[in-house]
């Protein structure tokens, strides 16, 4: 097993890496969509994350890269708020191979770990700042010079409009076991539907800030920096705000089945709205406006696209049993709808915080 991998790696390890000795091709399974190994050679004391690119899901990598060189250019003068990523021998950041297979290379970074929910105030208080350090290292990045590589990704009519379509074509089967989940989105959509409308100004985001895709200083749990920088591009930052808050204060998995278990947890939410806090003077009033409905709207997406991913038969996310896509939406609509019911105190609370 270990010389095939090897072998499948022999060409974007010569064009990233002439001349070294390898001596670690370790895949990595934590993400759904790129194949990830972690490499490391010889001649060096540091290892890297090689990916092969699923060029299904992500097919403008050439904008995809221009938008991650925007955001490395903006933290250059801050290496450990950034990955580094490597160009080959010819000066491209990305190496296509025989296969018509996209790769690239970036610096891994050691004595690190995250979590798939927060497990403390502490790792909620840093992912806020986190959050906020992206926030400032990328205000001043010229939109104008970035390309929307996944148009409409976070777009709420689209989604329903798609889960609409993949309900027409389900099977009776699929269509009966969705009742509950899309009871929750009727009954949501509306009124979710007019943030999508707010006079909200755009921003550079990365556009899905869930929480394991932020690190941590392995020992102390203080935030190093954001992965997974496929969906750098304009858009409003209640996508970033939400996105990490359904992670950081649900208080189950993602594709939990007991509902009963899944909760709001109000400390954690107060925890990164003070890690978040210094940052706050960058958003507009609108912008805050928006944060404690964004806290719903990102979860709801999610399920959204989840329940229309199981009704189409599971296309686009992996899944290990073959309802988990269904578990997955539950979950999140669940929390979504949870969240909602939060929505004045939550108001109520980023007021406090960031005003």
């Amino acid at each position: 097993m270990e010389n095939s991998i090897n072998k499948s790696l022999a060409r974007p390890l010569d064009a990233f890496f002439p001349g070294k000795t390898l001596c670690l091709a370790q895949q990595l399974t934590q993400g759904l969509i790129n194949t990830t190994y972690k490499v490391a050679f010889i001649e060096t004391n540091t290892a890297y994350i090689l990916q092969r690119v699923n060029n299904t899901v992500f097919n403008d990598l050439e904008g995809i890269m221009q938008n991650i060189e925007q955001y490395q250019n903006a933290t250059d003068q801050q290496p450990t708020l950034s990955l580094a990523f490597l160009k080959t021998t010819s000066g491209n950041y990305y190496f296509k191979d025989e296969k018509q297979d996209y790769w690239r290379t970036c610096t891994f970074v050691a004595n690190s770990m995250a979590y798939n929910n927060a497990p403390n105030t502490t790792v909620a208080k840093e992912a806020g700042i986190l959050i906020g350090s992206f926030l400032k290292n990328t205000h001043k990045i010229d939109l104008s010079q970035t390309k929307i590589t996944l148009p409409n990704f976070h777009s709420l009519s689209r989604r329903i409009n798609e889960f609409r379509h993949a309900l027409q074509q389900s099977s009776a089967k699929r269509n009966e076991k969705s009742s509950q989940a899309r009871s929750i989105i009727e009954a949501y959509a509306e009124t979710l539907l007019t943030l999508e409308k707010s006079n909200l100004p755009l921003r550079f985001c990365h556009n899905d800030s869930k929480l394991n895709n932020l690190l941590f200083d392995a020992k102390t749990n203080k935030g190093v920096c954001m992965i997974d920088l496929d969906t750098l591009m304009p858009g409003f930052f209640f996508y970033d705000f939400g996105d990490a808050i359904r992670t950081v204060c649900n208080t189950a998995p993602e594709n939990e089945k007991k509902l009963a278990s899944i909760g709001f947890n109000e400390a954690y939410f107060r925890a990164f709205l003070a890690g978040f806090k210094p940052y706050a003077g960058l958003l507009t009033t609108e912008e805050k406006n928006s944060l404690a409905t964004g806290c719903c709207y990102m979860p709801f997406i999610h399920g959204v696209r989840a329940l229309a991913d199981y009704l189409n038969n599971d296309r686009y996310y992996l899944v290990t049993y073959p309802d988990e896509n269904l578990d997955r939406a539950m979950s999140l609509l669940t929390f979504a709808k949870i969240t909602a019911n939060h929505l004045p105190k939550l108001n109520q609370m980023v007021k406090e915080y960031l005003n």
